[in-house]
C-alpha cells in the first residue's frame, strides 16, 4: 500500500511539474505582434562582375544587403521592438544568362542573425562574399563587432559544379519577410 502511495504522489507530482512547466513556458514565450494584419518584406539586390576562371578567389562587398541589415536595427531602436523573421529567410544567384544556379535558406545563421538586429551591442561592419573558381564556392560572412570584439556569421557556404565562372552581371538576391513583436 505504502509503495502504491509513492508511485500515485511521484505520478501526480510529475503531472503538476510538466503542467508548471507548460505554462511558464507558454507565459515567457508569449509576443505581441505590434502590427498583426500585415508582414513586412525587404529585398536586396547585388550586381556581381567577376572572374575566377583562373581557379582565383575574389571577394565582394554586398552593399546593398548590408544597409537593408543596418536599418533593420535602426528601427530594431527606434520602435523599442523586436524583429521576428515569419520564414526562414531565402536567396539565390542569378546568372547572366537569366539562369538560377543557386537557390536556398538562411536556415542555421537566421536564428543569430535575428538575434544580432535585436541587440543593442552589435554593429554591423561589412559582408563579404568570396567566389572560389577552384572549389566552384560562394560564401557570404557578416563581419561585425559586439562590445568591441570582431566577430564573423557565415550566412552562407554554397557549392556547385554549376557555379559560372565569369560573370559581367551576376544577381546576388535576397528576401527577409518578417514582423515586430514587443
Amino acid at each position: 500500500m505504502k509503495k502504491h502511495l509513492v508511485i500515485l504522489s511521484s505520478i501526480i507530482g510529475l503531472g503538476f511539474g510538466t503542467i508548471a512547466n507548460a505554462i511558464n513556458t507558454q507565459k515567457n514565450n508569449l509576443k505581441i505582434n505590434i502590427n498583426p494584419t500585415s508582414q513586412e518584406i525587404k529585398y536586396s539586390t547585388n550586381i556581381l562582375k567577376y572572374d575566377v576562371s583562373n581557379g582565383s578567389t575574389q571577394s565582394f562587398q554586398l552593399n546593398d544587403l548590408l544597409p537593408l541589415l543596418k536599418n533593420l536595427k535602426k528601427e530594431h531602436k527606434e520602435k523599442k521592438a523586436n524583429l521576428e523573421f515569419d520564414r526562414f529567410p531565402r536567396w539565390n544567384f542569378i546568372a547572366d544568362n537569366s539562369d538560377i544556379f543557386g537557390v536556398g535558406w538562411l536556415f542555421e545563421s537566421s536564428f543569430t542573425l535575428v538575434e544580432l538586429i535585436n541587440s543593442d551591442f552589435v554593429q554591423f561592419e561589412n559582408i563579404l562574399m568570396n567566389i572560389s573558381g577552384t572549389q566552384k564556392l560562394i560564401t557570404l560572412n557578416l563581419n561585425y563587432e559586439i562590445l568591441g570584439i570582431s566577430k564573423s556569421l557565415e550566412l552562407i557556404n554554397y557549392q556547385s559544379e554549376i557555379l559560372p565562372l565569369k560573370q559581367e552581371q551576376m544577381q546576388s538576391n535576397f528576401e527577409f519577410i518578417y514582423n515586430w513583436t514587443l
